[in-house]
């Protein structure tokens, strides 16, 4: 039996559909009481319930990724972001990872590993403009292209993917480096620290055409988001 909680027209004839589809005998049924009439209203109730919680935690995500575009100052709306990063053992076997974030979560099935082509040497920012190349090369092709790329570098490596956007005439991207935190200097050797945070540069976001980085707040929940991307591009 498949029980339902409105009453729906042809329900005899979608009995039989479904019987002839399961080869064995399906009865549809609108129950007005009892134990059936109980397990339909329950399973109302828990449609309900999931359907409540699916909506606050896509309006959640919603909210981030506008404090994401508002505080880093995107164009867009990030709703499918992909970051880069580039790995390599001892200056050889360069390889780099492509991660795909959508609606903030990961999405596994978009993610890539790129081999080094066009040379077998220790340059990071060379890699990096190959990957970035061959990236929207394809997706221009294909016509998949992500609403925001994040660079794992500083200002260098935005400088050469950035070059790779004007070559390819790349237009409706949104183009970021995040520069990882960096330990301080102690002021001096008998120095102590007062705050653990203290001893560690802010992380940095550099934007294409902006001389000086942006920094957020370390609680920020944009910078959380970016910083969990970049870590599993490091992954």
């Amino acid at each position: 039996e498949i029980v339902v909680s409105i009453a729906l027209e042809g329900m005899d004839a979608l009995s039989a559909w479904i019987s002839d589809r399961a080869e064995r005998a399906i009865k549809v049924i609108h129950p007005q009481r009892g134990e059936v009439l109980r397990l339909a209203e329950m399973a109302d109730v828990n449609a309900r319930h999931a359907m409540r919680v699916r909506n606050e935690a896509e309006q959640r995500s919603k909210d981030l990724l506008l404090a994401l575009q508002d505080a880093a100052g995107l164009e867009r709306t990030p709703l499918r972001m992909e970051c880069f990063d580039i790995s390599h053992g001892g200056g050889h076997d360069t390889v780099a990872s492509g991660v795909c974030f959508i609606d903030g979560e990961p999405s596994k099935a978009n993610y890539r590993k790129y081999k080094i082509k066009t040379h077998d040497r220790n340059d990071d920012f060379a890699s990096m403009e190959e990957v970035l190349r061959r990236r929207l090369t394809r997706g221009m092709d294909e016509g998949s292209l992500p609403d925001l790329i994040v660079i794992d570098g500083g200002v260098g490596q935005l400088g050469r993917v950035q070059r790779v956007f004007d070559e390819l005439n790349v237009v409706g991207i949104d183009l970021i480096a995040l520069a990882k935190s960096r330990d301080r200097k102690r002021p001096g050797w008998e120095a102590a620290w007062s705050d653990e945070s203290a001893k560690h540069t802010d992380e940095r976001i550099f934007l294409p055409g902006r001389e000086q980085p942006i920094t957020l707040d370390q609680r920020h929940p944009a910078l959380f988001l970016l910083m969990r991307i970049r870590d599993e591009a490091h992954r």
